[in-house]
C-alpha cells in the first residue's frame, strides 16, 4: 500500500435477540417492532481501504457474497450516494460469523 492510501479496521459483533415483539403492521408491509439486540463476543474482522474509485469487496467465506450484493457493498454504495462522497472503497470481509445463523453478522458487517 501506498503512502496516498488510507485503511480502518474494524471489528463487526454477532448478536443475539434477547426478545422480540411485533407491534404492528406499517402500511408499507412491513412490521413494527420492538426488539434488544446484545453483543456477544464473535467478530468479523472488516478492513475498508480507500481507493481512488469503484467498490470492491471480499469475503473469506464462500456461501457470503462477494459482489454488490454484500450488505455491507450496498450500505457503502449508499453512504457515497447520501453524503456526495467522490471515492472508491475496498471491504475486505474476514468472516468468523457463521453465515445465515441467525446471528446478524451481514448486517453487523453493513453497519
Amino acid at each position: 500500500m501506498n503512502r496516498l492510501e488510507k485503511k480502518i479496521t474494524l471489528l463487526a459483533p454477532a448478536k443475539i435477540n434477547v426478545f422480540l415483539d411485533i407491534t404492528g403492521r406499517r402500511s408499507d408491509g412491513y412490521h413494527e417492532l420492538r426488539t434488544l439486540f446484545v453483543p456477544i463476543s464473535l467478530y468479523d474482522r472488516i478492513e475498508l481501504v480507500f481507493i481512488p474509485d469503484g467498490l470492491k469487496v471480499s469475503c473469506s467465506n464462500e456461501y457470503a457474497p462477494s459482489d454488490e450484493t454484500n450488505l455491507a457493498a450496498k450500505a457503502a454504495r449508499l453512504f457515497f450516494e447520501k453524503t456526495g462522497i467522490k471515492s472508491g472503497l475496498e471491504i475486505k470481509i474476514e468472516k468468523n460469523i457463521p453465515v445465515a445463523a441467525g446471528l446478524g453478522g451481514g448486517s453487523s458487517d453493513a453497519a
